[in-house]
């Protein structure tokens, strides 16, 4: 396909930028015999798209790893957070229990020698 333009208009905007006006003619003459051709033929310009398209969803997906990357490790100390709050939990409920079982014991043991020894001095 040939690029059609005014070569006359050419040669004299070329002329009034300082070129001779030989030079500018030649330029104008040259640039209207040019032709443009596609550069690349239609399997070339589908292979392009699909390798475009590739780089996107790849770049999408290193994206969207990146993100769960982040969002997992986010979990996973949140996790990890709650368990050592229950272990702690865990642990002061053991101590309460450890101490209501030593109060229960220690009250018994004060009941039954108070016990014996009102029997002891009854008889």
């Amino acid at each position: 396909m040939r690029i059609e333009f005014d070569t006359l208009k050419c040669a004299k905007i070329l002329s009034s930028k300082g070129y001779s006006l030989r030079q500018a003619e030649a330029l104008s003459s040259a640039i209207a015999s040019m032709e443009i051709r596609n550069l690349f033929d239609k399997t070339e310009v589908n292979n392009m798209l699909a390798d475009v398209v590739k780089n996107v969803l790849e770049e999408c997906r290193r994206e969207f790893d990146k993100q769960f990357s982040l969002t997992e490790k986010r979990v996973n100390s949140e996790i990890a957070s709650l368990n050592a709050r229950i272990s702690t939990e865990l642990a002061e409920a053991r101590a309460g229990r450890r101490w209501v079982i030593g109060s229960i014991i220690t009250v018994g043991i004060a009941l039954a020698g108070y016990l014996s020894a009102l029997i002891h001095f009854a008889h």
